[in-house]
């Protein structure tokens, strides 16, 4: 059976006194102890608030089927697009040679091949094709930003120490004060400036329509918690979030099963958070960790039975094996580990 990575973290005990008053490592002990934190970011903690088993599989056992998903591979080729685009406009400014659109593609086109390179994927009309297509939609659907938003950083990874700030929190998750605290991981899309005031761009990709996504969205506990993690680690805080929403489906025939032109539509709304909102995100992150925390412990990691919630769970033929821990039937799915601090160079994280 696999060694839980809790008992690494349960061979460094840390000091009531250590962990409330935030005390900086002062020796190779406490460096140790910071390393063998739980790293939590927005998947993860999504993942362990819908089912621990689908948690246990993923995290702690770092596995991934060999069929992919179409949906998630389109959003992560988008990203990599607006990540090639904005970090070109961020170093040469609005330039109009068209070369903030050739590093995008470029940077498209090589997260296309790095995807289907791990995983196998039904054909639809979630493409690399429609993707580029949209590219250049999206371009043309913001022209505006040019003279009114100011790039001033892409693709942020930071590294934020979450801990017990109360007595009253060190009793509410013990396992997290015992710990000295976890790791609170992400990445930031884009910041800008819009009329002189700091924002954090977050994007998103959906077949869904725009109204119900922008619905959904609204203090999304994903973007409050990177508007807490802007904060963080800006040196000016953040107005808020700008959610840009692309929006890609096609109708799939009946008598040929092909599907049609694609629908592509776009939108950017303003998300502003309380202090009160960013508070309870952290009381609601600090509970997803003691809970995790927990698991670790006791390793049981409870199947939570919704395994068709957006279609069927990639991991339910693991779960329907019923086999003990460590000794399922791995066939159809492959260890992947990957952390997002692990995906840029050491001193690019951002730790706070």
């Amino acid at each position: 059976m696999p060694v839980p990575k809790a008992t690494v973290r349960a061979c460094f005990p840390t000091s009531d006194i250590e962990a409330l008053s935030g005390i900086r490592p002062h020796n190779s002990l406490d460096r140790q102890l910071e390393e063998a934190m739980l790293l939590l970011d927005n998947t993860k903690r999504d993942q362990a608030r819908a089912c621990k088993r689908k948690n246990y599989w993923i995290s702690e056992r770092d596995l991934k089927p060999t069929q992919g998903s179409t949906s998630l591979r389109y959003g992560s080729v988008w990203h990599s697009a607006q990540e090639g685009f904005y970090k070109h406009i961020m170093k040469y400014g609005w330039t109009r040679d068209g070369k903030a659109i050739v590093k995008a593609v470029s940077a498209a086109k090589l997260e296309w091949n790095v995807q289907n390179e791990k995983q196998t994927y039904y054909d639809d009309y979630r493409t690399l094709e429609n993707c580029l297509r949209a590219l250049i939609l999206y371009v043309a659907h913001f022209n505006h930003d040019e003279g009114m938003l100011k790039i001033t950083s892409v693709e942020r990874v930071f590294k934020i120490k979450m801990q017990c700030e109360t007595e009253r929190e060190a009793k509410a998750f013990p396992r997290v004060h015992k710990a000295g605290g976890f790791w609170f991981t992400g990445r930031l899309d884009v910041g800008v400036e819009l009329d002189s005031r700091p924002w954090d761009v977050e994007h998103k990709t959906t077949g869904e329509a725009l109204s119900k996504q922008k619905q959904r969205l609204h203090r999304s506990p994903q973007n409050i918690g990177y508007f807490y993690a802007a904060r963080k680690i800006s040196k000016e805080p953040p107005e808020g979030c700008l959610i840009s929403l692309h929006h890609l489906s096609a109708y799939k025939s009946r008598t040929t099963g092909l599907y049609g032109d694609a629908k592509i539509d776009f939108d950017r709304v303003p998300e502003i958070y309380t202090d009160d909102d960013v508070e309870e995100w952290r009381l609601s992150l600090m509970s997803t960790a003691e809970e995790i925390l927990f698991e670790q412990e006791r390793q049981i990691w409870p199947k939570d039975g919704d395994c068709y919630r957006y279609g069927q769970c990639p991991y339910t033929a693991l779960c329907q094996q019923n086999a003990p821990l460590g000794q399922e039937i791995l066939e159809g799915y492959f260890v992947d580990p990957w952390e997002v601090t692990k995906t840029v160079p050491a001193k690019e994280v951002i730790v706070a």
